[in-house]
């Protein structure tokens, strides 16, 4: 029986080469275990979820695709190796060319494919912000690979000269994307982007997408809208961490802890428009609470890195993280994270 493409696929893959970008950011190359072509295809933009073996039970992480969707032979990732980060610790100093590891995929709705309304008269404006400019890669070269006619412009930030990522495949790409800019931020040198930095690029016709820090991101949200350019237009991705996964379970964990003291057993979530109220455990976020019980909220990666999954927090008190993916006016008009909004008390939402 063929494969659901809507269904990601599972399965192990080989490590076919390992390569030093940077001191800190390695590209890890997978390649089928048997056959030549990938037993996959994905969209720019999107995600795997790798298995690694680094205690009892195999943690998983995610990874965004920099290779071209084109490419049918392998697929590779960029990882940057996190201070105490298990994942990256193990690709950086355990990972060696021959390994299999288990990997799912494709993942994510941080996508661009070109099609009739990607014309020459919308700009597509990428920002990056360290590693995050890794999914933005496999946007650029499937626009290549497809022979894009219009304006690209690439803003990509980094801390040092030293972090500065993909330069020569950037280089090369220039001569197969005439309707390319690019400009380079060094914020060690106080160089950083902001509303100057966007005037020229963003308004009604723009489609951006960002990938980087939290508060970068939030910055900048807020900063494109000033500029006209359409909420719907502005795609997000996020930085998820080993250490955000675990300051969840620890939230988690407490405000269970203290339902328990006070004999609360659930909290109710109320929607607007007339569905029925539905149950969260303590320690539950909306997002598990609604699938639990069938109610149909808008979701892909379920960690906090898409931003798929947004709800409007009416009233009602909580513990979260916004990942940096609304801007401070969506955050005081109640947008959140339903895979990572805690209730602490009944809540009111709506979509």
């Amino acid at each position: 029986m063929a494969r659901d493409p809507a269904t990601p696929w599972e399965g192990y893959l080989r490590v076919a080469g390992i390569e030093v970008l940077t001191p800190t950011v390695r590209r890890i190359r997978f390649e089928p275990l048997a056959g030549d072509t990938m037993p996959f295809a994905f969209a720019a933009g999107q995600y795997l979820k790798v298995d690694l073996p680094v205690a009892v039970e195999p943690i998983e992480r995610s990874y965004s695709i920099c290779s071209a969707p084109g490419e049918s032979g392998f697929v590779e990732i960029a990882v940057k190796h996190e201070p105490d980060g298990l994942g990256s610790g193990f690709l950086h100093e355990e990972l060696e060319a021959g390994s299999a590891l288990r990997v799912s995929g494709p993942h994510g709705e941080f996508t661009w494919e070109p099609g009739p309304a990607e014309g020459t008269a919308e700009t597509l404006l990428l920002i990056a912000g360290g590693v995050g400019i890794t999914p933005l890669m496999s946007v650029l070269l499937a626009a290549a690979d497809a022979g894009h006619p219009g304006r690209i412009v690439l803003l990509a930030s980094f801390r040092t000269e030293d972090e500065v990522l993909f330069g020569p495949e950037i280089e090369a790409l220039r001569s197969r994307l005439p309707g390319l800019e690019v400009s380079v931020f060094v914020t060690d040198r106080k160089r950083r982007i902001g509303l100057d930095e966007l005037l020229s690029y963003a308004g009604p016709a723009t489609r951006a997408h960002l990938c980087g820090p939290a508060p970068m991101m939030q910055d900048l949200i807020g900063r494109l809208r000033e500029l006209g350019v359409p909420r719907e237009a502005i795609r997000t991705e996020a930085f998820v961490s080993g250490r955000s996964r675990e300051t969840r379970r620890e939230k988690a964990h407490a405000i269970a802890v203290a339902a328990t003291a006070a004999g609360v057993s659930e909290f109710m979530i109320g929607t607007v428009g007339g569905a029925p109220a539905f149950p969260c455990s303590p320690g539950q976020s909306v997002l598990d609470a609604a699938n639990a019980v069938g109610v149909a909220l808008p979701q892909s990666c379920g960690e906090g890195a898409c931003g798929t999954c947004r709800v409007r927090v009416l009233s009602g008190a909580y513990e979260t993280d916004d990942r940096g993916m609304f801007s401070a006016d969506e955050l005081a008009a109640g947008w959140r994270l339903a895979c990572q909004t805690l209730p602490t008390e009944d809540l009111v939402i709506d979509q």
